[in-house]
Formats: C-alpha cells, sequence, structure tokens
C-alpha cells in the first residue's frame, strides 16, 4: 500500500544551538511506494526524516513547528538509523528481530534470508562485524511488516553485495520506503520519486531522471558522461543511467584513449604484517596475512562485510592481541603492544565514529590527543587548520554528539590526522560522507601521501573511491588475502569475481575502449 505524504511549513531548531536545522519544508508526494531523500551532509535529511517517523520528540532537543500528514489510520512505522548499535538490544541476532514479539519464527527466519544472513540465528550480536549488524536491524524491521519504513543511509556499512540485495528487497516491500542514500546511481534505479534537501529545505522532487537532469546533484556516470560529452564535442549522452550502458558501446573506436597519470614510487617500508592470525574467543576471523605498507602509499583493503578487514586495523593499532604472526613498524616488532605505545605511529579511524568521542566540544575533541608536548598556540593552530581541512570548522564551538553522523565522522578523521601519525588506519572513512566531503578527503589523502610521506591503509566497500585513491589493491576473502596487486596491474575480472561490481562510470570507460583498466570517478574526470 502507498502512502500520502504532506509536509506543510515544517521548520526545526536546535535546542543547544539555536540553529535552524529545517526551514518551511513543504512538500506533497502520494501515493508513492518508493521514495529517496538526497542531498549534502548536514542538510537536514536525518532530522526530516525523525519528524516523518513521528519520534522527532524523543530523538532530538529543540523546538518544531509545522505539520506533516501521512493520510492513515494506525500507522506502523519503522526507522532504521545510521549506526545500528543505537537501536540493538539483545544478546542474539534470534532475540534481535523478534524483538517487540510481533514477529513469528517464521517471519524473522524470512526477513533474516532477506537480508542474506540466513543461518545466523543463532549467533551473538557482539561477534558480527558492523555491517552485519546493520542488517540484523534491517531485518528486525521487515518482519514487522510496517505501512512506512524509512532507511537512513541503510548502505553505509554493506557491502556492495549486501547493498545490491537489500534495494531488491525492499522493492519488494508492500509499504511506503523512504532511503536517505548517497549513492545516487543506486537510487536513480530504485525511487519512483527523490526529494533533493540542502541547507535544511526540500529544494526539489521529482522522477529521477527529471530531478537529475536538472540538479547539479547528478549520479558519477551522468556527470563523467556529460564531461565527456564536452571533452569530444558529442550529443547530449542519453539521461537513464541504462542507456548509458549502450551509448558508452557506440563510442568504441571513435575517441581517442586517456591516459592515465603516473603515480609515484613508494619510499621506504613503514609497515610488515607477517603471517596474522586473528579472532575472537573460539571464532577465527584472520589467517596466514602478510603484506608492507611503505612511505608515500596508499593500499586499499577491500572485503565483503566480516572478511576481516577491521580485525586487521584493530591488530596493526594494538587494539587486539593477534593469536599468530608479527606486526613491525619500522622494522621494529610492535606485535600486541597496547594502542599507547603505538600513539604518535600509529593513527586508526574507527568505523563508527561514536567510539572515538568523548569531549564537551568539537575543538576539545580534535585537540584530545594533543594535550602534552605542544605550546598551547601550536595546538590551536593544528586543530584550527585539520577542522577546517575537514569543513567543520564552523561548529569548533558544538557538542560532537549533536553533530550529523557525517559530521562525526569528519571530526574523527581530524581528531587522528592532527597528532600526525607515520602510519594512517581508515577504516570505512567515506561512510556518510557526500560528494563534495569525499572529494575533499581524497585530496586530503593524497596530500598525505605524496607530500608528506604518509602511509595510508584504508579498508573501504566504496570501490569507486579505492580506484581514485589507491597505489594497491588487496581483497580479504574470509580472512585470507587473495589478490596484492599495484593499482596498474588490476582488471575488471578481479573485482567482479571478489564481489565487487564495476562503478558505472568505470564501466562506460572500458566499454567506450577509453581505458584499459578500471579506475575512479574522479580519475577519469581529471584525465579529459
Amino acid at each position: 500500500m502507498s502512502l500520502r505524504i504532506e509536509v506543510r511549513k515544517l521548520d526545526f531548531t536546535a535546542g543547544d544551538t539555536g540553529e535552524k536545522v529545517l526551514s518551511d519544508v513543504s512538500l506533497e508526494l502520494g501515493p508513492v511506494r518508493r521514495i529517496a531523500i538526497v542531498g549534502p551532509s548536514g542538510s537536514g535529511k536525518t532530522t526530516f526524516c525523525y519528524h516523518l517517523a513521528g519520534i522527532h520528540p524523543w530523538a532530538l532537543v529543540g523546538r518544531s513547528r509545522g505539520s506533516v500528514s501521512l493520510w492513515k489510520e494506525d500507522l506502523r512505522v519503522g526507522m532504521v538509523f545510521q549506526n545500528p548499535e543505537n537501536q540493538m538490544f539483545c544478546p542474539t541476532v534470534l532475540d534481535e528481530v523478534s524483538f517487540g514479539g510481533s514477529s513469528g519464527r517464521e517471519s524473522v527466519l524470512r526477513a533474516l534470508a532477506a537480508v542474506g544472513l540466513e543461518g545466523y540465528e543463532g549467533r551473538e550480536i557482539s561477534s558480527l562485524s558492523f555491517g552485519q549488524k546493520q542488517r540484523v536491524v534491517i531485518a528486525a524491521f521487515l518482519a514487522t511488516g510496517p505501512d512506512l519504513l524509512i532507511l537512513d543511509e541503510p548502505t553505509n556499512n554493506l557491502d556492495p553485495v549486501a547493498a545490491g540485495g537489500l534495494f531488491e528487497v525492499l522493492s519488494e516491500v508492500e509499504g511506503t520506503v523512504i532511503v536517505v542514500e548517497h549513492d545516487l546511481e543506486r537510487v536513480a534505479g530504485w525511487a519512483d520519486v527523490v526529494v533533493e534537501m540542502d541547507r535544511g529545505k526540500v529544494i526539489g522532487w521529482g522522477r529521477p531522471e527529471e530531478l537529475f537532469a536538472r540538479s547539479s546533484c547528478r549520479p558519477r556516470a551522468m556527470a563523467f558522461a556529460d564531461a565527456l560529452a564536452c571533452k569530444y564535442g558529442l550529443e547530449p549522452p542519453p539521461r537513464s543511467l541504462p542507456s548509458l550502458q549502450g551509448w558508452a558501446e557506440g563510442l568504441r573506436g571513435r575517441l581517442r584513449p586517456l591516459s592515465p597519470l603516473p603515480r609515484p614510487s613508494p619510499g621506504a617500508e613503514l609497515l610488515r604484517v607477517e603471517e596474522l592470525e586473528a579472532g575472537y574467543l573460539d571464532a577465527p576471523v584472520l589467517s596466514d596475512v602478510s603484506f608492507v605498507l611503505r612511505e608515500g602509499e596508499i593500499v586499499a583493503v577491500l572485503g565483503l562485510n566480516g572478511a576481516g578487514k577491521t580485525t586487521l586495523l584493530k591488530c596493526i593499532a594494538g587494539v587486539l592481541r593477534p593469536r599468530r604472526g608479527r606486526v613491525l613498524l619500522r622494522g621494529e616488532d610492535a606485535t600486541g603492544r597496547p594502542p599507547e605505545d603505538l600513539f604518535g605511529a600509529v593513527g586508526l579511524v574507527f568505523q563508527n565514529p561514536d567510539y572515538q568521542i568523548f569531549e564537551a566540544t568539537v575543538e576539545a575533541e580534535c585537540a584530545f590527543c594533543l594535550r602534552d608536548g605542544l605550546s598551547p598556540g601550536e595546538r590551536k593552530r593544528r586543530v584550527g587548520r585539520w577542522l577546517e581541512l575537514m569543513g567543520i570548522g564552523h561548529l569548533r564551538d558544538r557538542h560532537p554528539l549533536s553533530l550529523s553522523y557525517g559530521e562525526k565522522r569528519r571530526l574523527t578523521l581530524a581528531s587522528i590526522l592532527v597528532a600526525e601519525p607515520e602510519v594512517i588506519l581508515l577504516d570505512e572513512p567515506t561512510t556518510a560522507l557526500d560528494e563534495g566531503n569525499l572529494s575533499c578527503l581524497r585530496d586530503i589523502l593524497l596530500l598525505l601521501a605524496r607530500r608528506y610521506g604518509k602511509g595510508l591503509l584504508i579498508t573501504t566497500h566504496d570501490l569507486d573511491f579505492a580506484l581514485d585513491v589507491a597505489d594497491r589493491l588487496i581483497i580479504l576473502e574470509e580472512g585470507k588475502v587473495v589478490k596484492d596487486k599495484a593499482l596498474e596491474e588490476v582488471r575488471a575480472e578481479d573485482l567482479t569475481r571478489a564481489g565487487f561490481p564495476l562503478p558505472l562510470s568505470a564501466d562506460l570507460a572500458l566499454k567506450a575502449g577509453l581505458v584499459e583498466r578500471p579506475l575512479g570517478f574522479r580519475s577519469l574526470v581529471e584525465m579529459l
């Protein structure tokens, strides 16, 4: 059943800052089944969804004005938050999905199978990866069959296989589904209506092809096709993503191939991992993992949910002691040393930003690890620089917990980078970042590697980002390294066999004969 949604002059003013997070939001939709809400980080998308779900009096501190009407009595609403751990209460998967008592066992098992967790009902929640926890929360709501299901950036922590499967499942949900999403290519192929927000306002809505045709907010593949047409003087490309595939194939042999920019050679060895094995209780996670990271090198670690990516970073940073193997920093054995002993040498940015937030202001949070050894003036200069680089300098006096999820991500990045460690470990750093902030992050990581000689090890599900920044790709499968290749040697089949579909812009470039190997969107545009 599709809902009719009417929003009239909705405002929300935050109680702690007096900031107007939503301003005069008016919208009329329906009846419609699949709705996507898009826009930059901090544009008010999550706050808007809290109001649609009717949970804003409990989830937010501040003053709301205006009205939201969903035109159905006894409406059953479910909302999946960005951080799955904020709405998990039970020790096992079966208990969590059954929580509330409204779902029978058969409904629970069907919901788990729908999100790719068949057979997980007996697993402890604490044994799951962050992405698996996300799928458990989604299953819990699917099992109840709500009239309105709202998902706030549900693919943030999911691998490509799980993300693609999720949208297939959401297409079959009988009620209305609203998804907040940064992946515009996925949205374009799924949504009936796309709502665009910016700075607390709804600035447009319509069918995906109509909205993206008139908006600066476009899927990467459309932006690449437009840049390609402009560069070579071609007719405007088609506006639908499926049509772009045939359009690109028709260009093969007509265009001059692009030449990838040369990458600098890495320097001396910073980090060596030898035959690493690790796990939790009786569950092995990593097995015989070995690789090297050098000065000025960016290595991206790809793998599906549960492959062991986060466990690997924890072992290197001293958060988890490996069962076997060694971690060497500049040739010295650092295996099992506590994180405080590695301070200044290794910095780890966790996948969940809430794990790294302690202080009462953004500025104090960023300065947390600089309390000793620096003058107040130098400390303030460094903090100010990194907050500005991350685009959150204007939030320096805000409480960190009042930030959006994407803003928290940027704060935790700044809080680690401000200490200038030699080895930087980033666990899913692109989570909840919009296009503008992704581009900024790419530039910062390249600067750290190329100018300052830092070694960066990044775990990510964002293949496009990995192809843009990495010098090498490591692919983990079930805790083992199955591929370790320089980017110049990576071919499309290496990625697709590991469960990573090619980004559409990379696929278009290959189909048009412009390149011989996959490249990221920003790299392709820079080469034009």
